[in-house]
């Protein structure tokens, strides 16, 4: 007991227990139970680049299936800046889409 209290005597302890406990509290308790981050509304601009890849090969397969233009226009925009990057990634690896597809999918967004 008393080589505790004698360990308790140091900040540098004391400093290091407060942390790991706030970081517990702030963690487990703030962030995980009474204010988790719930996110909504999010586009597909704000997605990682491999995942807006994924929306567009997406995007191009509902294309062929329904042959929406203003659907395949409005998906394509919501890409934002990468839009361009994400179809030519999928123009060089179409994994399974036809180029056939690929080409009309970009001839209808490049319309727009």
């Amino acid at each position: 007991m008393d080589a505790i209290r004698e360990k308790i005597k140091n900040p540098l302890v004391v400093g290091l227990i407060c942390f790991v406990v706030g970081l517990v509290i702030g963690l487990v308790v703030l962030g995980w139970w009474i204010w988790p981050v719930n996110w909504t509304d999010a586009t597909p601009a704000e997605l990682s680049y491999d995942w807006q890849v994924e929306f567009l090969r997406a995007s191009i397969q509902a294309y062929g299936y329904n042959g929406n233009t203003t659907e395949a226009q409005e998906r394509y925009a919501a890409l934002g800046p990468e839009a361009p990057n994400a179809l030519n990634t999928i123009a060089q690896d179409p994994q399974g889409i036809s180029t056939e597809l690929i080409a009309d999918f970009s001839n209808v967004v490049s319309a727009a």
